[in-house]
């Protein structure tokens, strides 16, 4: 099986208020992506990393990977306005032999082995395979005047993260057909190919940095696991 990784960083960060752009935003002592990227290069089953960022980061990320010495970058390349744009930038570029891609956000940098297996296996098995973790609170369905209707049986509710795996003609066919669809994860457009998306249990550390409370949350869990 060969395996390349998408790897998209090409978003504004609006919600983080940070004047620094979002991949950069420290955690201790390391910029987000230093370790998005350290797990996933010395993942073996990934052969190649395409890397999608803005036209600003370029320097800098070029810099990064050079003292970092991470070799499974295979290419840098410039995103587009919106993450599907970012996305479909990358899938242009990857490797004819490749048989499966892994779709990952940059800003979720405590992204580990145990996820890339289980995600991994289950697109080897099903075609297509997403992470993520149940829901610990109670939902409920509002009217337009914020009144209750209903409370979701949780049991059956995940909250899906990145990474996601797809089979390369899959992900393929999913962004030709819907161009023009807009969506929230990668596995939307390919649920709407009518393909079965199966979940894998993901882990609640596997946070996506987005607002400056993420970044609290984010230095306990670098205490908790000791990453370097």
């Amino acid at each position: 099986m060969r395996l390349e990784a998408i790897v998209v960083s090409a978003g504004k960060g609006e919600r983080l208020r940070s004047s620094i752009s979002k991949p950069f935003v420290k955690i201790k002592e390391k910029p987000i992506l230093y370790y998005t990227l350290k797990m996933l290069t010395e993942y073996p089953l990934i052969k190649n990393i395409i890397l999608v960022i803005k036209r600003d980061d370029m320097r800098r990320v070029k810099r990064l990977i050079a003292t970092k010495g991470f070799k499974r970058i295979k290419k840098v390349i410039v995103g587009g306005k919106t993450r599907r744009l970012s996305v479909e930038k990358g899938l242009q570029v990857i490797a004819p032999d490749t048989d499966f891609v892994l779709i990952h956000d940059v800003v979720r940098p405590f992204v580990n082995q145990s996820i890339l297996e289980r995600v991994i296996f289950g697109a080897e098995r099903f075609g297509a395979a997403v992470c993520g973790v149940p829901l610990k609170s109670t939902l409920k369905r509002l009217n337009n005047k914020k009144f209750i209707e209903e409370t979701l049986d949780r049991r059956k509710i995940w909250e899906i993260q990145t990474p996601q795996v797809f089979r390369k003609d899959i992900i393929l066919a999913a962004y030709r057909k819907f161009k023009d669809k807009d969506f929230t994860d990668d596995s939307s457009l390919v649920e709407k190919l009518g393909v079965k998306v199966k979940v894998v249990k993901g882990d609640y550390f596997n946070i996506k940095i987005t607002t400056p409370e993420d970044l609290i949350f984010a230095e306990a869990v670098l205490k908790i696991q000791k990453l370097n």
